[in-house]
């Protein structure tokens, strides 16, 4: 008896097993086209609200020729990528990543998205990265529990905010694991007894009730006087792409632009009013391309006058520092690095964007992505593409 029952258990083990394994095989392939479809979506916003006279088509043969070198990894190419970033970049090449295609397949090829997942919790950046570069975390809430920012227990939460209150007129509040794009993230105020936002007490009770168990409370960043001049309300920050070489595992910087708030907002985010301004890696200046919500390039940012601006200040030193740091990220080959210059001429990282990491501004700015490496990345998905699962996201 006790054999017929196991043998029963076995089948229905074997049955059950292939219907998990092909309804997660569905349910990866439906993720894959709603992310594709989104991407392309969202290009075909970018081509609408781009003035007619940047808008331009390349010849039938280049749309071919970028279809032909990008159908190696995925069958789908959407030539869309190609009039949109070369319309704007006045780069003409085919080395343009179509964004449909980097995050479906390229990125996901590049970083392992297991580790990027964990990684991208801003609650460890204190364990993982050199603190010195590091804004000063004065509170934090890690899988439910309460801790200081060196990672000790605490217990009495609306003492340590009124302490915080004290010392601080200002702190950024923060998803530790979901602030992409400058969503969730807050700044609160103090009147030297009590933290507000807006008309509300941010105390032990706001925090739950606003919050999931996983964010941060962080000392306000004031920065440099030069970068004040681009937008005063919001922390313009510096958004640096590194990649770890599939070849040689050497680590390089691929490009960078300057974000820069819209008038009166807090965070520098594009979709929000703000503006990515394209930066050439060589000489540490601006390049003159300027992108908005808007589609239109700028000839003045906040007080810049974007083409009289000179050296960036201390630019090449945060380039340095995306090295220093990306060669520690043994699991991921593409990182964005969001960093600023404080008041005090210091780099600090703000953010390290491993997974889903933007690419639209940074192509119609600066280029192609990956410059010179892309046959090498083009080739390393190649290979993979067999062995290849999509993700769901």
């Amino acid at each position: 008896m006790n054999i017929i029952r196991y043998k029963l258990f076995s089948y229905y083990r074997g049955a059950f097993g292939l219907f998990y394994r092909s309804l997660k095989k569905l349910t990866r392939r439906a993720s894959t086209y709603h992310i594709f479809t989104g991407c392309v979506m969202k290009g075909d916003e970018y081509w609408r609200t781009m003035p007619f006279p940047i808008r331009r088509t390349p010849e039938k043969g280049k749309l071919q020729q970028y279809r032909n070198k990008w159908l190696a990894i995925s069958p789908n190419v959407p030539d869309l990528y190609l009039r949109l970033y070369s319309s704007f970049s006045g780069v003409d090449s085919c080395d343009f990543v179509p964004a449909s295609l980097y995050y479906t397949h390229v990125e996901p090829m590049l970083n392992n998205v297991e580790f990027s997942r964990s990684f991208a919790d801003k609650n460890l950046y204190g364990l993982l990265v050199d603190n010195s570069v590091l804004p000063e975390v004065l509170l934090r809430k890690m899988n439910g529990i309460w801790y200081d920012g060196r990672y000790n227990s605490v217990r009495d939460i609306d003492e340590i905010i009124k302490d915080i209150a004290k010392t601080h007129e200002k702190v950024i509040v923060k998803h530790a694991v979901a602030s992409q794009g400058g969503e969730n993230i807050f700044c609160v105020k103090s009147d030297g007894d009590r933290l507000y936002l807006r008309d509300d007490i941010v105390d032990k009770a706001w925090f739950e009730k606003h919050f999931d168990n996983n964010f941060l409370v962080q000392a306000y960043v004031y920065q440099h006087a030069f970068y004040e001049r681009f937008n005063a309300t919001s922390l313009n920050t510096f958004r640096v792409y590194t990649y770890r070489s599939v070849k040689d595992d050497s680590v390089h910087v691929l490009s960078a632009i300057l974000r820069v708030g819209g008038p009166g907002s807090v965070v520098d985010n594009i979709k929000k009013g703000g503006k990515a301004c394209g930066i050439n890696l060589e000489t540490g200046k601006l390049n003159g391309l300027v992108y908005g919500s808007d589609g239109n390039s700028s000839a003045y940012v906040g007080e810049v006058d974007i083409d009289k601006e000179g050296d960036l200040y201390k630019f090449h030193e945060v380039a340095q520092k995306a090295k220093e740091l990306a060669r520690k990220q043994f699991y991921t080959r593409v990182i964005g690095f969001d960093f600023c210059v404080n008041r005090n001429g210091q780099v600090n990282m703000i953010e390290l964007n491993n997974y889903d990491v933007g690419i639209d501004s940074l192509q119609m700015c600066n280029g192609p992505l990956f410059r010179e490496f892309t046959d090498e990345v083009i080739d390393y998905c190649k290979k993979k593409k067999k062995n290849f699962r999509f993700i769901i996201r």
